[in-house]
């Protein structure tokens, strides 16, 4: 027997199966939880002229890989010739940050008093919900303020969507209970802004998660001054 499909239907089961090819790439953010992947967040620079000789080697995207409540994250500028990271560990208070550049690899444990001396500004502020929200790749995040003597230091936007224990301990950001995905900091007197573009499921192998072979150990003071010379040399 002969089956003839009219155009219509057939344009519309062809648009049905492509609706569910999508449904089965893409995971539901609002109503599923990401458990293991990769976050990708665009960096801004609101304080350095585009001008600036030295902007174009200036990184401009952060990669964020998770599993187990263990994340990374890693920023890699300059052709490759410069990347820095952070290395969390689920119910270990304290965080691996590293930075290569060209020959040199340096790594610290930095423990909560190591960052607040970094970032003393954020010593001492209140965190303020504000029941707003926003969307961004695809979550409705929720709207926070750190506030200091009453004034509004940075609005920042979080999900709870992504599944990660404790996903701002020992940071500045201790205490907001979600992933950020978009957010503002001055590091090393340079102004950044962070922007999330995207969140992708995938399997995370947990060694991809781990410090490298190959880097010095040496102090969080050290450390900073070594990632400030870097920082000093695009202003």
């Amino acid at each position: 027997m002969k089956v003839t499909f009219h155009k219509n239907k057939l344009t519309s089961l062809l648009f049905l199966a492509l609706s569910l090819l999508l449904v089965g790439c893409f995971e539901n953010p609002f109503t599923d939880y990401v458990k293991e992947g990769v976050i990708t967040y665009k960096i801004e620079y609101p304080g350095i002229s585009e001008d600036n000789v030295m902007f174009d080697l200036m990184p401009r995207r952060m990669e964020m890989s998770f599993k187990d409540d263990n994340y990374r994250t890693d920023i890699i500028a300059g052709m490759g010739l410069f990347k820095t990271s952070i290395i969390s560990e689920a119910d270990n208070n304290q965080l691996t940050h590293t930075v290569k550049m060209l020959n040199k690899k340096f790594a610290s444990k930095l423990s909560h008093q190591d960052i607040s001396q970094m970032q003393p500004e954020l010593a001492g502020i209140e965190i303020e919900y504000t029941g707003n929200k926003k969307d961004i790749a695809g979550f409705k995040c929720k709207e926070a303020k750190l506030l200091k003597d009453g004034e509004t230091l940075y609005t920042v936007y979080y999900t709870d969507k992504i599944k990660i224990k404790n996903p701002n301990n020992a940071t500045p950001f201790e205490g907001i209970p979600g992933v950020l995905m978009e957010y503002e900091m001055v590091n090393y007197d340079t102004h950044m802004k962070f922007t999330v573009e995207g969140v992708v499921k995938k399997d995370i192998n947990p060694n991809d998660l781990k410090l490298e072979d190959g880097y010095e150990m040496i102090s969080a003071a050290k450390l900073e001054n070594e990632i400030q010379s870097i920082f000093d040399k695009v202003k």
